[in-house]
């Protein structure tokens, strides 16, 4: 089973995570109705969501319940706007560690992650789409991972991962306007994202040395997007909710570290624990 196989049968088996606390100081309902239909505000109380990457123990450790508070028994319903905007973020980290590798001169480090995408999360991703009436974006996926084996420096390559990132951005635009830019939204995918990563960590650690290149590269792609989600809101949480604003960017001062360079260094520079105990803080 490949490794983004395994991230999205884990994201869709682990059961409903704790939401972020926001505004009000209630958590996200995944799947409440908003504004537009008419009916609860976003941030009614209710589950959020667990993981992606990592199912049968394998990439990141993320096999069986017990990491965090992310495992309350339930499976997470594959339809819903979190998952939905969870696996489209999870692609986006992909892309932006495969352009960090690309631009270092490391082409075949870079494949995998262009590869994961297309070959690992799309056909979960792909009903959905439809239903939401999202453009399919398959063909500039595969067309990057042809690039990156025939063309790995031309600048047809590059260009081709931005149209990707751009067609998964289109992708999220499916979503309610209400939806994807309320913070409470989009702060507990940023918490889906970080419990990710924090599996994909720990599954790159091996007797005290990172083993798993790629387990690495995912994780800090992951934090990487994450990252960019909480920029996107920081200046409305910093006026509806500064605790938690606080909160995250202490969160990210303290996971960072643990990805000083796309290239990762032979012994962790956190611990395994050490990450997942700044991710399960939110």
């Amino acid at each position: 089973m490949g490794q983004g196989r395994r991230a999205i049968e884990l994201f869709l088996a682990l059961g409903a995570s704790a939401g972020l606390a926001v505004g009000c100081g209630l958590p996200y309902q995944d799947g409440a109705a908003g504004p537009e239909s008419g009916g609860a505000t976003a941030t009614s109380p209710a589950p959020g969501a667990g993981h992606h990457e990592g199912g049968e123990g394998g990439e990141g450790g993320e096999g069986e319940a017990g990491h965090g508070n992310t495992s309350h028994g339930e499976r997470k319903d594959p339809g819903s706007p979190l998952t939905y905007a969870t696996v489209l973020g999870l692609m986006q980290g992909h892309l932006l560690v495969a352009g960090e590798l690309m631009q270092r001169g490391r082409a075949a480090d870079a494949e995998p992650h262009l590869a994961h995408p297309a070959d690992e999360l799309y056909g979960d991703l792909e009903p959905e789409l439809s239903r939401r009436g999202a453009v399919p974006f398959r063909g500039k996926l595969t067309v990057l991972q042809d690039l990156i084996r025939t063309a790995p420096t031309a600048p047809a390559t590059a260009q081709a991962v931005e149209e990707a990132r751009r067609s998964i951005d289109q992708a999220l635009a499916v979503l309610p306007n209400w939806e994807r830019r309320d913070p409470a939204f989009v702060a507990t995918v940023i918490r889906e994202l970080l419990n990710t990563a924090a599996s994909e960590y720990e599954a790159a650690i091996t007797d005290g040395r990172i083993a798993e290149t790629v387990e690495y590269q995912d994780s800090r792609g992951f934090v990487l997007y994450a990252e960019q989600l909480f920029s996107g809101i920081a200046p409305q949480l910093a006026a509806s909710d500064p605790a938690l604003e606080r909160k995250l960017a202490s969160t990210f001062a303290a996971l960072k570290p643990a990805w000083p360079d796309p290239v990762p260094p032979s012994r962790p520079v956190l611990t395994a624990q050490e990450v997942r105990q700044r991710t399960a803080a939110l």
